[in-house]
């Protein structure tokens, strides 16, 4: 199992603004994905239970931060579709400019619920890699 995806949640009067980091890219967007999860549940990281909801996300985009704003968004509609929360991403292809990858979860009855994101947006948004690692801001839309 991955390690706990980093992520801080930053001060914000009427939004969900987080700072997430990973050592990798797949960690950014893994981090991005777990940020997703925990506000929409409780926040406890079930990441070793048998998730039996699985969804293909397929996007390409012109820049890397237009493509994680894509891959946040698809994941948002996706559990709204599947009435699911994810907990897991196994990637076929992470570039600069696409992504194919599976995201596995659970029904969202199955385990306690949290706030609802609407969506995430480009107001704040920054994304690059510094210091040995990648690291993003990222507001949703709550």
């Amino acid at each position: 199992m991955p390690d706990m995806p980093e992520i801080t949640v930053l001060e914000h009067t009427a939004d969900y603004f987080v700072e997430i980091s990973g050592k990798t890219l797949q960690e950014l967007f893994r981090a991005g994905m777990w940020a997703v999860t925990s506000y929409c549940t409780d926040g406890t990281y079930y990441g070793d239970i048998d998730c039996v909801l699985f969804s293909l996300i397929e996007e390409t985009a012109d820049s890397l931060e237009n493509l994680f704003i894509a891959f946040l968004n698809e994941m948002l509609f996706l559990m709204t579709e599947t009435s699911g929360v994810y907990y897991r991403i196994d990637f076929d292809c992470l570039t600069e400019h696409k992504l194919q990858a599976t995201i596995w979860g659970v029904d969202k009855k199955s385990v306690p619920s949290g706030g609802e994101i609407k969506a995430a947006t480009y107001h704040n948004l920054s994304l690059g890699f510094n210091e040995e690692k990648w690291n993003a801001r990222i507001l949703f839309d709550v």
